[in-house]
């Protein structure tokens, strides 16, 4: 207990500063592919990591995998002291933003950055509940039409894959297009995904809609991600970031406990009519606040 106790207090970090080190050392026409290669190879180390881990186990034992990991965290330690460089000059005036992205930065205190964190917020709720679903629900669904357990760890690795590959082309498309028509097509595509679950399932079918749930749930974390560190002013940065992730938790928390509701009260197809839905919300908050700024 006390040794996940400090691995959740640590664990923090790693979620938020880079973030916010991201942000302050790119400019925000290349802010959103800095933050999908981030992403991904975040992404990479989720792949890798459950894997090697077991692979050790299996060689070794259960504290000289601790040991070794704690070798690495002190090596990461060693790399940031030494290496890591924080300082930007960069100017961040209305011009720098570029024609497709917000014009000039928020406060969190003022009206209309309120407005603006409690959106991206909520949306970064939504996504996050897709996520909760993906891994609970869609998982249990699965397994009962598949019958085969490879075949289901192997659906969620490809949406582990897509999810984690996707981030940079969708951080690149989002700063061409721009962050609210980025988010719009991935709210779209989790609808689709979805959509295509409520239907005869088979695996061919599972596939191609976990497939393009993760483009769409990876698609909004790194749009998302860049839209709240574009509208924040940089001595707020770090408070949204945090936020940002605490908003994750919530939804990954709502995502199985709403979905284990209806569920239990009507079917799984009730769940993905639930998600297609808050995409839709999602998708309509995005329009709202791009008319709205416009």
């Amino acid at each position: 207990m006390a040794i996940r106790l400090f691995h959740g207090l640590v664990d923090a970090a790693f979620w938020i500063v880079p973030t916010i080190i991201i942000t302050d050392l790119c400019v925000p026409q290349a802010r959103g592919t800095a933050l999908g290669k981030v992403g991904t190879f975040q992404g990479l180390g989720f792949i890798v990591g459950p894997f090697l881990g077991g692979l050790l186990l299996e060689q070794l034992n259960y504290p000289s995998v601790f040991y070794i990991c704690s070798v690495l965290a002190l090596s990461t330690a060693l790399l940031v002291f030494f290496g890591l460089r924080e300082e930007s000059h960069l100017r961040e005036d209305a011009g720098s933003f570029g024609t497709n992205q917000s014009p000039v930065p928020d406060h969190p205190r003022t009206r209309d950055g309120r407005r603006r964190f409690a959106i991206g917020y909520l949306q970064t709720i939504l996504s996050a509940t897709f996520f909760g679903v993906i891994v609970s629900h869609f998982v249990l669904h699965s397994s009962e039409i598949v019958g085969q357990e490879y075949l289901v760890g192997f659906l969620l690795t490809s949406y582990y894959i897509v999810e984690t590959f996707i981030q940079p082309l969708v951080g690149r498309l989002s700063d061409i297009l721009g962050r609210h028509r980025t988010i719009l097509l991935a709210f779209l595509l989790c609808a689709l995904g979805f959509f295509m679950l409520i239907f005869s399932p088979s695996f061919g079918l599972f596939l191609t809609a976990i497939v393009i749930i993760g483009g769409g749930i990876g698609g909004l974390y790194v749009s998302l991600t860049a839209f709240l560190m574009d509208v924040a002013s940089r001595d707020q940065r770090g408070l949204i970031a945090g936020m940002q992730n605490l908003t994750w938790g919530i939804g990954y928390f709502l995502g199985p406990t709403i979905g284990g509701v209806l569920a239990a009260s009507y079917s799984f197809s009730a769940v993905y009519v639930w998600c297609i839905i808050a995409s839709v919300v999602g998708g309509a908050l995005t329009l709202w606040q791009r008319v709205s700024r416009t």
